[in-house]
């Protein structure tokens, strides 16, 4: 095998990490740490604001060049997508093989072959003026242009690979499934003392408690989850208080026009990845309302942390969740409320379910992930 240079955007790993930005540090760690002497990397690490932490300590390894800039994100992004802006060898050097964007953005590239990630195509169904500016109101636009042009679109799940495939026309052997992983020594359950540091953390003072993992856009269907929730209590008072994480302490309005819910939902405020597990495994059950997901770590990781699911039935979640998480086909919220009962308040199934969430992830490993990320790199550039 030949020697290949790689040009790897790893500017999303700066600063408080989204999904997207997780994958990408994901990715590129268990890279590194294949310890494959087929291939240098040369990561581009840029932020206005934002620098690399203690978890990046593995990027001075000797097969890796990071290339630190201080330029404005948005500035950046913007100009790519209209062709403009620095590309990608000036960026990080000439004789590069490959680029890869994990977080769907390009630069202009000169002769290095390209690979992009795109997760899901959420975006589209929402309205074009609740698109966030510098993600599906960009994509919106500079995809139709874009991925034609690429060597490989990597993305997670059949599901969106299959849109991918519709929404743009791509040839099928040029869109590759790769699934993500979850970091097992971090998510695992654990015990009473963690749980209780993290529900200190969200400021959650009862023990027992649903989780919802969740977010603002209109996917996530927000009123949903409150309606299940409202349903729950009217059914019986002593139901736990609900969760919320990915609200980021920010209520959406669908809270605030119901005061009465107040004293019974927990909303936490941006949660760092190591309270999460103390979170999950504390969970009675975890909710997932959102109708859309390219894949859904959140699936995997409470289940990694033996905390029954219950989500949706479709887009790529089923693909993700197998046969070991509870699925609700409906946006009905009485049904979505007999889901959570039957788990939550059946400690039998709540075990079942827990157990076979644990055994069901196991596979799910981002060195797994990384191993096919760079044998598609090699076939690609080669």
């Amino acid at each position: 095998m030949s020697l290949f240079t790689v040009g790897y955007d790893a500017s999303s790993t700066l600063g408080l990490r989204t999904g997207v930005g997780r994958a990408a540090m994901e990715l590129l760690q268990a890279m590194v740490g294949a310890r494959d002497e087929h291939f240098r990397f040369r990561v581009l690490l840029n932020s206005l604001r934002h620098s690399p932490g203690r978890d990046h300590a593995f990027l001075e390894n000797e097969r890796v060049q990071s290339f630190r800039t201080r330029r404005p994100g948005p500035w950046v992004v913007s100009g790519w997508a209209k062709g403009k802006g620095p590309d990608a060898e000036s960026l990080v050097g000439a004789g590069i093989d490959l680029w890869h964007g994990p977080a769907s953005y390009m630069p202009p590239v000169r002769e290095a072959k390209r690979v992009v990630s795109v997760y899901d195509l959420a975006f589209l169904e929402d309205a074009p003026e609740s698109r966030d500016r510098l993600g599906g109101a960009l994509f919106a636009d500079w995809f139709p242009r874009l991925l034609p042009e690429c060597d490989r679109i990597v993305t997670s799940s059949e599901f969106s690979r299959a849109r991918l495939i519709e929404e743009y026309g791509l040839p099928e052997d040029r869109v590759v499934v790769i699934h993500l992983g979850i970091n097992h020594e971090r998510f695992q359950p654990v015990g009473e003392r963690f749980v209780e540091i993290a529900r200190q953390f969200v400021g959650l003072s009862d023990k027992s408690y649903f989780m919802a993992v969740t977010g603002h856009a209109p996917r996530k269907r927000n009123a949903l989850l409150l309606d299940t929730y409202e349903e729950l209590l009217r059914r019986d008072t002593r139901t736990p208080k609900l969760l919320v994480v990915g609200w980021n302490g920010n209520p959406p309005a669908e809270l605030r026009d119901r005061s009465h819910l107040y004293r019974n939902v927990v909303v936490a405020d941006r949660v760092p990845d190591e309270h999460m597990p103390g979170l999950y495994t504390g969970s009675v059950v975890t909710v997932i309302p959102s109708r859309h997901e390219g894949f859904g770590l959140p699936v995997l990781e409470a289940m990694a942390c033996g905390s029954p699911v219950v989500c949706a039935g479709g887009s790529a979640l089923p693909e993700v969740g197998g046969e070991a998480a509870c699925y609700v086909g409906s946006s009905d919220y009485c049904e979505w409320a007999d889901a959570i009962a039957r788990i939550g308040f059946d400690q039998a199934r709540h075990d079942e379910l827990g157990a076979r969430g644990i055994e069901h992830v196991k596979p799910f490993t981002w060195e797994s992930a990384a191993g096919q990320l760079l044998d598609l790199y090699a076939n690609v550039a080669g």
